[in-house]
C-alpha cells in the first residue's frame, strides 16, 4: 500500500509540479500571435519538493511585446502563498517565451527569471512547457507543467544557485 502511495504522489509531482492555467490577451493572426503587445494573467497551484516541500498557489501578470510569432519578451510580477508556511514571495521576473506557432493548438517555452521578495527573498527561476490553445482570435488558454524555483538564500552570490545533494549528484 505505500508503494502505491509513493507511485500517485510521484506522479502528482510528475504532472502537476507547477501546472498553471494563463488567460491571455494577445494580438493574433489565423490564431497565432503577431508582433504587438501581449499581456499574461497565471494562476496555478506548486507541489513543493525537496528540503521544504512546501505548496503553493501562484499568481502572476506579465506584459510585454511579441516580436515575431514565435518570440515574446516582457517582465511581469507573481504573488506566491505558501499556507504550510504561512508566508508571501512576490517574484518580479523577466520572462522569455518562445511559441512553435502551427495554428489553434501550438507548442510552448517558457522562462521566467528573477528575484523573490517579501517572505522569502533570492533567486527565482520558472521554466515551463506547455500548449497554446486559441479560443479566438484574441484570447488563448495556456495550459503548461514546468518547474519553480525560489533560492531562499541572503548570501544569494557566495554561494552555488544548485544544492547538487537534492538531485542526487
Amino acid at each position: 500500500m505505500l508503494k502505491h502511495s509513493q507511485f500517485v504522489h510521484a506522479l502528482v509531482l510528475v504532472l502537476a509540479m507547477s501546472c498553471h492555467f494563463a488567460l491571455t490577451h494577445a494580438q493574433t493572426h489565423d490564431f497565432g500571435p503577431k508582433p504587438g503587445y501581449r499581456g499574461f494573467v497565471d494562476g496555478g497551484y506548486v507541489i513543493g519538493v525537496g528540503h521544504y516541500d512546501n505548496n503553493r498557489l501562484s499568481f502572476s501578470t506579465t506584459h510585454g511585446y511579441q516580436f515575431r510569432p514565435w518570440l515574446f519578451a516582457g517582465a511581469g510580477l507573481g504573488c506566491n502563498f505558501v499556507g504550510d508556511a504561512q508566508f508571501l514571495a512576490f517574484p518580479l521576473f523577466g520572462d522569455l517565451r518562445t511559441v512553435v506557432p502551427l495554428g489553434r493548438f501550438s507548442p510552448y517555452f517558457d522562462l521566467k527569471m528573477g528575484y523573490s521578495f517579501g517572505d522569502a527573498e533570492g533567486f527565482y527561476l520558472h521554466p515551463a512547457i506547455g500548449c497554446r490553445i486559441a479560443a479566438t482570435a484574441r484570447t488563448a488558454l495556456n495550459l503548461s507543467v514546468g518547474y519553480e524555483l525560489h533560492r531562499d538564500d541572503p548570501y544569494l552570490g557566495e554561494v552555488p544557485i544548485c544544492d547538487c545533494d537534492d538531485f542526487g549528484w
